[in-house]
């Protein structure tokens, strides 16, 4: 980040003029209030900051994090101003906070994939083993990060001054899941805004509703009846052997379209699924073989039989996904928002964003699940107190500032197409949430965490074939957690 020298007041200026030139919206990913905008904001400024972080000045000194997020490094870090609102509000809090204490902020970028993960350990291993003490924060995505925790990389959060992790500037609902055995070694919050781009949605296609004369997809959801039998049956309607042949491929209409089997996992979370809960004291437990989860896999299962489903031979949604959804040849698409950001599914015709759908209509909420971007203070570095102060402050910062940005003006008045996509925005990202399960699935095995054998055999069945080893490595991670300072 380059190092202006810009007042306090002419940063606090560029952010407020930021925030308003987003327009209304919500902007709060863990709260269920559906008070209007106003009040919203009221309530931020009150309320965002209860207890005020002392005043510092760290002398010029460099914040040096590493940082897992090369291909997404821009919600982070931006060189300059250039006029793009999701950009200059980065810039401007991290300009905001570089004064303030005197600081300068350095990303040492690393590729954010697996492919980057055997690089990301060997330059912490070295920074927290070697007493090197390099970093004063980490930064990543939480789908790579669990192996660094159980090696115990990571200072445990709760036990830091200033940060206040279950707060509105945070996603809670992921720091309360994540937090194992009473301590949390990564947090999300809005400093780690990418995640709202990694919840799961589902693109309805508004001509095929029209056309078939289908239920508006928007009332079933207000109404407290968007569950995943009545999406299947919907997408019943639909599904057509375009070109007569015979067969079911490519070239015909499906209710529902995905990537591979990868939107069956996300549905399970949609029905209210955990594998790994807290017992109410704090300590971990594997939630064991129950008629709910048998339920879910079933109709997942009857879902992947029925032929409504149609999986893309590739992950990559924009080779043959977003086309075939551009093209009328799907009712619905299950993905992460960030296909909302791509010009090929901003341009795919009239669509309408919807939740994942319930379980029943008994389910009181509607849930997503992401892979959250996360933030830690490695369990060696210059200086916790200070790594916890900064981390706080530029989660408090990206609370007002560029949080709203993003949520108000790059996902609600760019990429939506209508005041009900809006609407129902506000239903489930304040729903943000991840478990331990996710976390920890390269340890569990991602059968457990991906379903993918459920597609093809009874859940009870997998269960019963694969429980003695399941219990096993769950508890060589309650054994790992308990054993972390």
């Amino acid at each position: 980040m380059k190092k202006d020298h810009i007042s306090l007041l002419s940063l606090s200026l560029m952010l407020s003029l930021l925030i308003a030139s987003c327009g209304s919206g919500g902007g709060q990913p863990v709260s269920d209030d559906t008070t209007d905008t106003a009040e919203i904001k009221s309530e931020a400024e009150t309320t965002a900051d209860p207890d005020a972080l002392p005043e510092k000045d760290f002398g010029g000194e460099t914040i040096k994090m590493l940082t897992a997020a090369e291909q997404w490094s821009n919600y982070f870090t931006v060189d300059e101003m250039d006029g793009n609102v999701l950009n200059d509000a980065v810039y401007a809090r991290d300009a905001l906070i570089s004064e303030e204490y005197n600081i300068l902020i350095e990303h040492e970028l690393v590729h954010g994939m697996m492919a980057g993960m055997e690089e990301v350990h060997k330059r912490l291993y070295n920074s927290v083993m070697s007493g090197d003490r390099v970093y004063d924060l980490f930064n990543a995505s939480s789908a790579y990060v669990g192996p660094l925790v159980l090696e115990g990389m990571f200072a445990d959060q709760l036990s830091l001054p200033y940060l206040r992790p279950y707060e509105d500037w945070y996603f809670s609902l992921v720091n309360r899941n994540l937090t194992l055995e009473g301590k949390l070694y990564i947090s999300a919050g809005s400093y780690d805004v990418h995640t709202l781009s990694q919840n799961w949605c589902v693109l309805f296609n508004k001509q095929l509703v029209g056309d078939f004369q289908l239920e508006s997809p928007y009332d079933l959801v207000n109404g407290g009846k968007w569950t995943f039998e009545t999406m299947q049956a919907m997408g019943g309607r639909v599904t057509s052997d375009l070109d007569g042949n015979g067969t079911m491929d490519g070239k015909d209409r499906y209710g529902m379209i995905g990537t591979q089997t990868e939107p069956f996992y996300a549905y399970t979370y949609g029905m209210g699924r955990n594998i790994i809960t807290d017992d109410g004291s704090g300590k971990l437990v594997m939630t064991d073989l129950n008629d709910k989860d048998e339920a879910i896999m079933s109709l997942i299962r009857g879902l992947y039989e029925s032929g409504t489903y149609y999986g893309t031979p590739n992950y990559e949604p924009h080779l043959q996904a977003v086309p075939m959804f551009a093209g009328g040849q799907g009712l619905f698409f299950t993905y992460q928002l960030s296909i909302l950001e791509t010009p090929d599914t901003r341009e795919a015709g009239d669509f309408g964003i919807l939740p994942l759908p319930k379980y029943d209509e008994s389910q009181e909420n509607y849930y997503t699940s992401a892979f959250a971007d996360i933030s830690a203070v490695p369990y060696v570095c210059p200086d916790a107190e200070k790594s916890a102060l900064i981390l706080e402050a530029l989660n408090r910062a990206s609370y007002t500032g560029v949080l709203p940005t993003y949520y108000d003006t790059v996902i609600q008045n760019k990429l939506t197409r209508d005041e009900e996509s809006r609407a129902m925005l506000e239903l489930f990202v304040p729903g943000t949430t991840m478990e331990a399960a996710l976390l920890f699935y390269q340890t569990l095995g991602s059968d457990l965490v991906m379903c993918g054998p459920f597609l093809k055999t009874s859940y009870a069945t997998w269960w019963a074939e694969n429980e003695s080893s399941l219990k096993e490595r769950f508890d060589s991670i309650v054994v790992s957690l308990q054993q972390l300072p």
